[in-house]
């Protein structure tokens, strides 16, 4: 959350990170926190408290690479990825903010290059009712199920609460590993 004013600031680089992925459920022999049930097989993640999560995601314990995803009440999601991902940031061609028709609120699309529309057409055309999650920063921004084939080439991200469309987009389109300015993470 970007806010006014803080106790506490940190200054770093931006990295630029983009992936999608391919969810999957976790191995068999993934051990769980204490607490944390085992998801069934049709869900993509387990759901617990972000303090018990990311120690754990961290760990060899999972059997897979695993993201995080903070939900709007404020526990997480633990996500088992699909590597190597179907989607980088190299694939991107135009990164713009766009208005939603029928909400009014800002996302940002995304528009990828030849190689990139014909993975992601292909692989979502494989993988209808199975789950993808699109990564930024290591983080899990959405991890919708996809509903039917995408094919364009263009796909949009749609925002969680609070999160500023501007600011993605103009890191999105920044060349290079990382952004050539710095930022305040205020907490």
């Amino acid at each position: 959350m970007w806010c006014c004013a803080s106790k506490r600031r940190q200054r770093a680089l931006r990295p630029l990170r983009l992936t999608v992925h391919q969810l999957v459920t976790f191995p068999v022999t993934t051990t769980f926190p204490d607490g944390i049930a085992r998801p069934e097989p049709s869900r993509a993640g387990v759901n617990g408290p972000c303090e018990v999560l990311r120690p754990w995601a961290a760990s060899e314990a999972p059997g897979c690479h695993v993201a995080l995803e903070t939900l709007d009440d404020g526990t997480c999601a633990a996500h088992c990825l699909v590597d190597p991902p179907v989607l980088t940031r190299a694939n991107l061609v135009d990164v713009e903010v766009v208005d939603d028709p029928m909400t009014g609120a800002k996302n940002v699309s995304l528009t990828l290059d030849a190689r990139g529309a014909a993975a992601f057409d292909a692989f979502t055309a494989a993988h209808v009712g199975e789950h993808l999650a699109v990564v930024v920063d290591d983080v899990v921004w959405t991890a919708p199920r996809i509903q039917e084939r995408i094919p364009g080439g263009r796909l949009w991200l749609m925002l969680p609460a609070g999160e500023d469309a501007d600011i993605l987009a103009g890191v999105l389109r920044t060349t290079g590993e990382v952004a050539p300015w710095t930022f305040e993470v205020l907490r």
